[in-house]
């Protein structure tokens, strides 16, 4: 049978439609897959804002945390804290803390044991050796006394008297100098060898395992009056440094024990009891030493 003319054409229509559904249907995925890459590019993008912007807030956040650390350390926390500057020149490790939390008091006798220590060159302390200290009328003292020397001072300016500390801790390197510049001077301005300079040097000039003032519990004063022992100062601190702890360290008549001459200006600090107990028995601080460790041992 002939294929006529209208068959072919409907038969190219066929063709045309089938073509032209997948075309459209190829779009159509296309279409599809990009739309989907368009969405999955926009969750990403999100994404990353939303990293972006937690970075950002978790900083802010740490910042916050940071400042207000710093603000109750040292606006708060001032009243609670004990830190001072004059404090950390000791050797010794001290932990700051909240007064809720203090350290257990330091025992008593172990406290005693450090007032009634006697330094010279029978009784040497380590090179080492530094006390906690603090800075009081421009020298720095040993913390056990701090507060009856500034009672006691308090006092003296009540009574009109022009009472200054002259000296108070010296450094094992400082007191090692001096005492090495005192060896120098006898031998080389007053021609004595080095074996008699250095005997003489240890007579007026400790080394710096000898010096009792690198404990921080001896000071020197002064009235601006050449001869301390006449002034009116001399006269009330002798007789009031005692019940502030404070005895004469180097007294008179007293020399075979102490080793020097009297010292009218040095006045040791002992603390109240012992201070006592001292002026009762007319003791200087060898003797009282020698006693204390006596009663110990016969116990």
């Amino acid at each position: 049978m002939p294929i006529t003319k209208n068959k072919i054409e409907r038969t190219k229509i066929k063709k045309f439609k089938k073509t032209k559904i997948k075309t459209f249907k190829a779009h159509s995925i296309c279409s599809e897959k990009i739309i989907d890459t368009r969405n999955n590019m926009d969750k990403e993008r999100k994404l990353k804002i939303l990293r972006f912007w937690m970075r950002i807030i978790a900083s802010v956040i740490c910042v916050v945390i940071f400042m207000s650390a710093l603000y109750f350390l040292f606006v708060v926390g001032n009243d609670t804290l004990d830190f001072s500057l004059t404090e950390l020149i000791s050797t010794d490790t001290e932990v700051i803390v909240s007064a809720e939390n203090k350290p257990e008091k330091e025992d008593s006798a172990k406290i005693n044991e450090r007032l009634i220590t006697v330094v010279n060159s029978n009784n040497r302390i380590d090179s080492g050796f530094t006390p906690k200290l603090y800075e009081y009328d421009g020298v720095f003292i040993s913390k056990d006394m701090l507060s009856d020397l500034e009672e006691m001072m308090t006092e003296a300016e009540k009574n009109g008297l022009n009472l200054k500390i002259t000296k108070g801790y010296v450094s094992y390197e400082e007191q090692q100098k001096t005492y090495e510049d005192t060896i120098n001077y006898f031998e080389n301005e007053m021609g004595y060898s080095s074996v008699k300079s250095e005997e003489y040097a240890m007579k007026t000039t400790p080394d710096g395992e000898s010096c009792e003032y690198r404990t921080g519990l001896l000071i020197s004063f002064d009235s601006g009056n050449e001869n301390f022992e006449k002034t009116s100062e001399y006269i009330w601190l002798y007789n009031n440094c005692v019940k502030y702890g404070f005895v004469l360290r180097y007294p008179e008549k007293k020399e075979n024990y102490t080793g020097y001459e009297p010292i009218y200006n040095t006045f040791r600090y002992v603390g109240k009891e012992n201070a006592k107990r001292m002026r009762m028995l007319d003791m200087s601080l060898e003797e009282y030493r020698n006693y204390i460790d006596n009663q110990s041992t016969s116990i």
